[in-house]
C-alpha cells in the first residue's frame, strides 16, 4: 500500500473539524453545530485525515 500526501482541502476540513472540535470542548456550553458530540468529531477529522493520506488525490 502506498501513501500519498494529502490535498490542501483535504488537511484543511480536517483541521476545521478538529478546531470546531477543540472549541467545543473548552468553550463553556457547546456550539450548536457540534452539540455534546466532540469526541465523535475529532474521530470523524482524523478519518478525513487519514482518507486523503490513503486515497491518492483525495
Amino acid at each position: 500500500m502506498r501513501i500519498s500526501t494529502p490535498a490542501f482541502l483535504t488537511v484543511l476540513v480536517s483541521l476545521v473539524l478538529a478546531v470546531l472540535a477543540a472549541l467545543s470542548h473548552y468553550v463553556t456550553g457547546s456550539l450548536p453545530i457540534v452539540g455534546t458530540h466532540t469526541f465523535g468529531l475529532l474521530l470523524l477529522s482524523y478519518v478525513v485525515l487519514m482518507a486523503g493520506i490513503l486515497i491518492p488525490g483525495l
